[in-house]
């Protein structure tokens, strides 16, 4: 319950007067708005980072959808299953002096599952499962060209019913870039995620190349690399290459009505799920006002790894492994940090 809303209940438990329907409506609205109205605020007070500072900052807002054409699942049933995404993502720049800064953020995923032509043995797993993390960023720049960033999330990741301890997830993320030359910038650093109660260490590659003031190649492996060309100032247009994954825990009670522990044998009770992708294909942007812009990006998956894992994170015997390849189309509208001198 809210702040707003519990001063709502303790004033009626009081016998105080009930506010007008129009008034509570907007105590109970406020927060939300509110924080736009902040965000905004603070937003008006940052000056554009220099292009070196500029590759560490999130973008301010990012709305994502993503289409995935059904495919046949690699198991004995031959079921065939989709999977739709979204995402949402909003970071607030805070300005702590000329050389550092401080960007708490939000962000959420969601997955939305559906299955065909029966689906036996899926039939009680939940059809949504949800990514919730709070992050923040320290972002410092340093002499020599140097730029610092350090990030700290966490948050939880499941169907969200129940949400247990087990559901928790983080991660600790370090990079350091340097700019060589006006048109690169390189960067490289550490990842370290935990999920699914496993820790995975990675090591972090960034590049920014602009060979010419049309062209622009960029990498953050292992997230993506991407080439574009822009015309001008309003369009781009260009190749994309991306990795994505989740782990799931499905918590006690789905885990004890799922289908693999009628038996009672503890390493076939399905107890998480893990879901990856490779994808590469065409993208195009347009700038529908300051940097606000609309992309939409078509692909075809080059592998896709779909799971059912034990406590132990063992696959369960008899389950899916992967998922045919096909087409998918993510449309986005990214809210973007301007770029200084």
């Amino acid at each position: 319950m809210s702040q707003n809303a519990k001063r709502l209940a303790a004033a009626a438990g009081a016998g105080r007067e009930p506010c007008r329907r129009w008034r509570c409506a907007w105590l109970l609205a406020c927060p939300l708005p509110c924080v736009w109205v902040l965000a905004l605020a603070l937003v008006g007070t940052i000056a554009a980072p220099s292009k070196r500072a500029h590759a560490q900052f999130p973008d301010f807002l990012q709305l994502d959808a993503q289409y995935n054409a059904p495919a046949a699942v690699d198991g004995p049933a031959g079921e065939t299953v989709q999977i739709n995404a979204y995402d949402v993502a909003l970071y607030v720049p805070i300005p702590l002096n000329d050389h550092r800064f401080l960007v708490p953020g939000v962000s959420h995923h969601t997955d939305v599952l559906s299955f065909r032509d029966g689906a036996a043995g899926f039939d009680r797993l939940p059809r949504v499962y949800h990514g919730t993390d709070l992050s923040l960023f320290w972002i410092e720049k340093w002499p020599e060209d140097l730029v610092l960033s350090v990030r700290v999330s966490g948050g939880f990741s499941g169907p969200y019913s129940p949400l247990e301890g087990r559901s928790f997830r983080g991660s600790l993320f370090a990079l350091l870039t340097k700019e060589p030359s006006e048109r690169l910038l390189i960067g490289g650093g550490a990842l370290l995620t935990y999920s699914a109660r496993r820790w995975l260490p990675l090591p972090v590659f960034y590049v920014d190349w602009h060979p010419t003031e049309l062209v622009q190649l960029e990498g953050f492996i292992p997230a993506y690399m991407q080439f574009k060309v822009r015309p001008g100032s309003r369009f781009e247009i260009g190749a994309r290459f991306e990795f994505q994954g989740n782990s799931y825990v499905l918590g006690d009670d789905i885990a004890a009505s799922a289908p693999q522990c009628e038996s009672g044998t503890a390493p076939e009770c399905v107890d998480q799920l893990e879901m990856a992708s490779g994808r590469g294909g065409l993208v195009a942007g347009v700038r529908l006002a300051s940097t606000l812009w609309f992309t939409a990006f078509g692909a075809y998956t080059v592998f896709r790894q779909f799971e059912l894992q034990n406590r132990r994170s063992d696959r369960i015997d008899g389950s899916p492994t992967a998922i045919d390849n096909s087409w998918s189309f993510t449309s986005r509208l990214t809210w973007r940090i301007p770029q200084g001198d």
